[in-house]
This record gives C-alpha cells, sequence and structure tokens, in this order.
C-alpha cells in the first residue's frame, strides 16, 4: 500500500502541472478572443458529434434553457456555430460548430498542449522511455475506472454525452440554520 501510495501522490503532482498549464494557455487563448468561459465551454460541448439541442446544452452547462440561448446567439452571430433544423424532429434545432468553430476548438487544442515539446525537450533519454512505458499504463488503467456520468436523454446524439455541470447542493429539510442560538451537543462538557 505504501508503493501505491507514492504513485498517487505523484500521479496528484503530474495532474496538477497538467491543469495549471493546460487552464493558463487556454485562459490566455480564450481572452484573446474576446470570448466568455462560458461561451468556450458551449464550444466544448460541441467538439464532438453532430450536435445538440439548445435544452441539452442548459443541462451539460447547469444554466436556463434562455441564458443557453443566449450564449447560442451569440456564437452563431460571431461564426462560431450553426443552428440547423434536426432530422428526426423538424420542429427542433440542432447546435453545431461551424468551419469557423471547428477552427478555432483545433487552434485551442494545440494552444492548450503547446508547452508539452519544451517539457519533453527538456528530458534525458531514459526519462523519455520511462515516461513512454508509465503513460500508456496509466490510460489503459483509467479505462478500468467507472465511467463518468452522463445525464442524456435517449436518442441524443454523442456531442451531448458526457459529465454535466455538478447539481446545487441544497440544504436538508431538517437541517438546522446555524446561528447564535444553536448550541452543539458535540463540545466538551454538553451532553
Amino acid at each position: 500500500m505504501k508503493e501505491n501510495r507514492k504513485i498517487e501522490e505523484l500521479c496528484r503532482r503530474w495532474t496538477d502541472v497538467v491543469l495549471r498549464r493546460t487552464f493558463h494557455n487556454v485562459g490566455h487563448f480564450v481572452r484573446s478572443t474576446g470570448l466568455s468561459m462560458s461561451q468556450h465551454s458551449l464550444l466544448g460541448i460541441l467538439r464532438h458529434g453532430d450536435g445538440c439541442g439548445v435544452r441539452e446544452i442548459a443541462k451539460r452547462m447547469g444554466i436556463t434553457s434562455a441564458a443557453a440561448s443566449q450564449l447560442v446567439d451569440r456564437l452563431v452571430q460571431g461564426g462560431l456555430v450553426d443552428r440547423t433544423e434536426d432530422p428526426r424532429d423538424r420542429r427542433a434545432r440542432r447546435v453545431r460548430l461551424s468551419k469557423q468553430g471547428q477552427a478555432f476548438i483545433d487552434e485551442m487544442v494545440e494552444r492548450r498542449f503547446g508547452w508539452l515539446p519544451d517539457l519533453v525537450d527538456g528530458l534525458t533519454a531514459e526519462e523519455r522511455e520511462a515516461v513512454e512505458a508509465a503513460l500508456p499504463a496509466l490510460i489503459r488503467a483509467e479505462g478500468n475506472l467507472p465511467p463518468l456520468e452522463h445525464h442524456v436523454a435517449p436518442g441524443q446524439p454523442a456531442a451531448c454525452r458526457g459529465p454535466t455541470a455538478a447539481p446545487k447542493e441544497r440544504p436538508r429539510p431538517d437541517a438546522r440554520k446555524p446561528g447564535p442560538a444553536r448550541r452543539s451537543s458535540n463540545r466538551k462538557g454538553n451532553k
């Protein structure tokens, strides 16, 4: 078990590096384009598959359908997404990346990992071999983990699949609000 803790700690440290560098680069890229992080998130949702509806976008982002519709409107005006008729339901509209939107996402992905070539160049031959041996094992092991939770309506295409925003925690009906009059029975001396 002690060796597992060492590997877990190294994985945590590596994850911190990847997240810090990635978010830094993505943040700079998004700010340079004038898009909001919400608009960027919506483009990320549409990145794979054949698009999805505004309600599903709202559900994935944890926002109202009206707010999602406004985000879509701004991205349509900017030429990054298109609204098209849903072939399964002519009353419904699907939101998809436009060619310009796909080019935007492709550039963002390149910038997201732009620091990796310099990192790899700084490794010795032995270190590169060790990384080349270890990372595929981690990728395979991740495949054995339980799948990420998906909240997708039956029949929704793959673009809408994926984790949604975390649900907001609601207070339990029996929970008391903290206040000066509330006394804890867990304190020493209280029974």
